[in-house]
């Protein structure tokens, strides 16, 4: 199984791996630190099983990057983590 984990915070992407690769089935996984690094890594190798995308994302526009990849990717599964206080964000 492959993910993809888009997230700028160092250590939540190496917390996120450690607890991937210590699954009884192992998920290799592949790292962006922006919106333009996920796209770039998409277009030429998009058979990822799925995606954990951090909403909070800086200069990624959140809610309009997980609707862009919504659209362009619309069978990959997309888990969103997101650190927030906002029950209408939520």
């Amino acid at each position: 199984m492959r993910a993809l984990i888009i997230d700028d915070q160092p250590l939540i992407v190496s917390g996120l791996q450690a607890v991937m690769a210590s699954l009884q089935t192992p998920v290799e996984t592949s790292c962006a630190e922006s919106a333009d690094a996920a796209r770039r890594l998409l277009a030429s190798d998009m058979h990822f099983d799925f995606v954990l995308l951090d909403l909070d994302l800086a200069g990624s526009g959140g809610l309009n990057f997980f609707s862009e990849l919504r659209r362009t990717y619309p069978a990959m599964s997309i888990v969103v983590l997101l650190e927030s206080n906002s029950n209408e964000l939520v």
